[in-house]
């Protein structure tokens, strides 16, 4: 991406940190019930230790925004992101919008509810890193993400693995207690205090605190892949009744994984196409998410499995995450305008294709909360709206009604 006329990188930046501060705090004032507001309040008293992010009520977008700048081209990893300059800049922002009372309470009410959205700042030309962090913010609202504000999930874990401070000799410590779950499950500790290996922090880092959360972060998954995801799933032929036999040689083949004990992809004549498949899906363009495919799969189960929802909507968000070098999700958007972007043009296929995706895995894409959330989406790709909306909710989505 171009470089906004006369404004730096690090103006930018400076504007995009106010943003994603506004965009999460309504997030979180729109999401979380009072119980929960008590917690985040409790977790989110303002304090600094050395070298350390301030935490508060934006902690928990820090990584979305590191994410976001990396994305951008405007740094190599998410290390380049804390230096001397951006560092202090990136505290600064959440202290700023703190004081402008861009806090939770603002946002209280119904959902309606603009309150501060609709400042200047909020209604001002979007440049590409604000674009990129709000629509990942955006996303996750339109998940309907439950956002994990227990105590025992601070932030500074969820940070440390981006900052370079933290690294000695290669070597991460991990101190502190895992919540097996989100705030409704969190009755389940394990303690832990040990040192690891990086790439096995990051996978810590992602099975305790982030299992649910939708941006993670390219080290993050590949870190995943590679030492977890890619040892688990094999490919191997099928008994009479198509379930993973482990022979060896009979078709149809399918790829299982070992972990969940259960076919993922297939029946394939050949063991190739099943290593194809497997490879698919190991590189995040699973061929589940074809619309034939995912058809399929739901007529073969008689009943969704109870972690569907985790599994397809994981798998979706890596359309959404590959969508410029892919140039596009797996259906061609029913939003498109002959005057967008390419760019724009992706971003819609990887909209509808998650829709699609979750309408598969028996989530009700009809609810206005989540049209909502999709519309938001849609209107930080597209600013000028689409012709295809008449209102919050009123998208058409031609190709969810072969799913339904």
């Amino acid at each position: 991406m171009n470089q906004q006329s006369g404004k730096s990188v690090v103006a930018q930046f400076h504007e995009a940190a106010v943003r994603v501060a506004i965009a999460f705090c309504r997030q979180l004032a729109l999401s979380l019930t009072e119980a929960e507001l008590t917690l985040v309040r409790e977790r989110n008293r303002v304090e600094e230790s050395a070298g350390v992010c301030h935490t508060h009520d934006f902690c928990d977008a820090n990584m979305l925004m590191l994410d976001a700048f990396v994305e951008c081209g405007r740094a190599e990893n998410q290390e380049a992101c804390i230096g001397d300059e951006l560092h202090p800049l990136w505290n600064s922002e959440w202290k700023l919008a703190a004081e402008a009372d861009f806090r939770v309470d603002a946002f209280r009410g119904p959902r309606g509810f603009q309150a501060e959205a609709d400042s200047a700042a909020v209604k001002a030309p979007l440049n590409p890193i604000a674009t990129s962090i709000l629509a990942a913010v955006q996303r996750m609202q339109a998940l309907n993400v439950v956002i994990d504000v227990n105590e025992t999930a601070p932030s500074v874990k969820i940070d440390a693995h981006a900052v370079p401070h933290v690294r000695q000799g290669g070597i991460f410590t991990v101190e502190g207690e895992r919540a097996d779950g989100l705030i409704s499950e969190a009755h389940a500790y394990v303690s832990l205090a040990q040192t690891v290996t990086f790439d096995e922090a990051i996978a810590f880092i992602v099975e305790g605190y982030l299992d649910d959360f939708i941006e993670l972060p390219d080290t993050v998954r590949h870190a995943i892949n590679s030492a977890t995801v890619q040892r688990s799933l094999v490919v191997d032929g099928t008994d009479p009744c198509g379930n993973f036999a482990g022979d060896g040689e009979n078709a149809p083949f399918v790829v299982f994984d070992v972990d969940r004990q259960e076919n993922i992809a297939g029946p394939f004549d050949t063991r190739d196409a099943g290593e194809k498949a497997r490879l698919a899906i190991l590189e995040g363009t699973a061929p589940m998410l074809d619309v034939g495919a995912l058809q399929a799969y739901l007529e073969r189960d008689e009943k969704p499995r109870a972690n569907g929802y985790r599994e397809i909507r994981l798998a979706a968000y890596d359309i959404v995450i590959t969508l410029l070098p892919q140039g596009g999700g797996v259906i061609e958007s029913s939003l498109h305008d002959d005057d967008d972007s390419s760019e724009a043009k992706a971003a819609l296929d990887g909209v509808e294709s998650m829709m699609l995706a979750h309408a598969v895995a028996g989530i009700d894409v009809s609810l206005p909360a989540y049209l909502e959330g999709i519309e938001t989406a849609v209107e930080a790709i597209c600013p000028g709206g689409r012709s295809n909306s008449s209102g919050y909710g009123h998208f058409k989505f031609p190709h969810l009604t072969t799913v339904g």
